[in-house]
């Protein structure tokens, strides 16, 4: 939720893009998709099509989605918003933190 609040405090402050947002949504899909798999699923799940290999396959592209974002978010972040001198650096870093919050509030939820 930090993370939201962060972006929501530069689109008031310093105009982020519309563009930009939907990094912290696919971050936060990420978030529900990684932490919508419990580590005994993994190991002893029998339900379903596809078994615990569904739940290890559908955990990976959680975490890659989340990587993802962050390497998104800091390429728009220097891409964007640091490399032009005649406007604030915060917006990019708001992006950025957006992010990696998100993908840290996942692991912590995770693990």
């Amino acid at each position: 939720a930090v993370g939201w609040w962060f972006i929501i405090d530069a689109a008031v402050t310093d105009h982020v893009k519309g563009v930009d947002f939907l990094i912290g949504v696919f971050a936060t899909v990420a978030l529900f998709m990684v932490n919508a798999v419990s580590t005994r699923d993994m190991d002893m799940y029998e339900g379903g099509c596809l078994g615990p290999a569904g739940a290890r396959v559908w955990l990976i592209f959680g975490m890659m989605m989340s990587f993802g974002t962050i390497i998104a978010a800091a390429w728009i972040m220097v891409e964007k918003y640091l490399k032009i001198e005649s406007q604030s650096d915060y917006a990019g870093v708001a992006v950025f933190m957006q992010s990696f919050l998100i993908f840290a509030s996942s692991l912590l939820f995770k693990f």
